[in-house]
């Protein structure tokens, strides 16, 4: 017969607490050791060598259009699936959070320097370039990689709604030396069994990789006391958007059924395709073909593909029509195909 004393019971404890200490002791080392490895095996300095945590599916099939912050279009929807080598229990508490930062790839960038898509892109570009020799490599499950390159970019560029040009580092561009970007999005909900986070208020195209999460947490996040530029500070003009029926208002109601992320929420759905519109800015380039009066526009959100006309209206006080005074009237509205 055992009789446990208190003698007993003190010592047991302090044998378990150092054999947890011990095997956190050896767990560093060990990572230590990989590390050291992996720096003498890889020339870091020439990159690093990333693997994503999962991938995000949104409703934006498309770089055009997408807006350039979540927060100006709350009613856009995704969700990210995380990938099955990443425990479900790293998800645990995270739906105590209302917001999440997210990390991800800007896996469809198209950086060379000649592209009349490149943001900001003028005549004189040559002076604003320069080179670097650095990628991102990622690494999938199945053993497959995407390496995105960024040899050559531009250092300065016209941001939406500014005439002149700054430093791409105090800008939100995607087109950067390290084609990494980080953005706020609101959680709906969290399935831990499904391994998925799902979101509102986003700016990401489907299938984004996903290098990391990090809960908002307003304490350290937010600072009432910081600057920004005045330019950034600028109020955006929302631009009027006028329905050429009330029937394509039925129509897109009718398509949530089938759609991926709006499929018990038809108001919504609405919502989503209207704020999309409304703040919708693309370079001058862009914007001269967008309002001819023959060119007709389109959107894709989620499984719908909106047809529509752009015209700079003049002010009652002025023949002058700028973005303050921009109307959409919505054409059409077609169903498309998801698989």
């Amino acid at each position: 017969m055992c009789i446990i004393t208190p003698k007993n019971m003190i010592c047991d404890a302090a044998k378990k607490e150092k054999a947890r200490a011990d095997e956190r002791q050896g767990r560093i080392a060990a990572e230590k050791e990989l590390r050291r490895v992996m720096d003498e095996k890889l020339d870091t300095s020439k990159g690093y060598f990333v693997q994503p945590v999962g991938l995000i599916y949104s409703c934006f099939k498309a770089c055009l259009g997408t807006p350039r912050q979540g927060s100006l279009a709350p009613s856009t929807r995704a969700k990210i699936i995380f990938h099955r080598s990443i425990s479900p229990d790293t998800l645990d508490g995270l739906e105590q959070f209302s917001h999440v930062w997210i990390v991800f790839v800007f896996h469809q960038n198209t950086n060379g320097k000649n592209s009349r898509a490149h943001e900001g892109l003028r005549s004189d570009s040559h002076r604003h370039t320069f080179r670097v020799s650095i990628f991102v490599l990622i690494l999938y499950l199945d053993n497959s990689m995407t390496i995105i390159p960024t040899l050559s970019l531009q250092a300065k560029i016209s941001p939406p709604m500014l005439k002149n040009r700054v430093g791409i580092f105090c800008t939100r561009s995607p087109h950067r030396p390290n084609p990494v970007g980080i953005t706020l999005a609101k959680i709906q909900r969290v399935s831990m069994r499904e391994r998925t986070v799902y979101l509102s208020g986003v700016d990401l195209l489907d299938e984004t990789p996903v290098l990391d999460i990090k809960p908002y947490i307003a304490a350290y996040d937010s600072l009432p006391m910081a600057l920004a530029a005045e330019w950034v500070s600028s109020p955006q003009p929302l631009i009027q958007i006028e329905w050429e029926s009330n029937d394509l208002v039925s129509a897109i109601h009718k398509l949530s059924e089938k759609s991926v992320h709006y499929s018990n929420a038809p108001t919504i759905f609405v919502a989503a395709i209207l704020e999309v519109l409304q703040v919708d800015v693309r370079s001058k380039y862009q914007t001269r073909r967008w309002t001819s009066p023959d060119y007709v526009n389109y959107q894709v959100v989620d499984n719908v593909r909106v047809q529509y006309h752009f015209t700079l209206l003049p002010h009652q006080d002025s023949d002058v029509a700028t973005l303050d005074t921009a109307l959409i009237r919505i054409l059409s509205i077609e169903e498309i195909n998801l698989s």
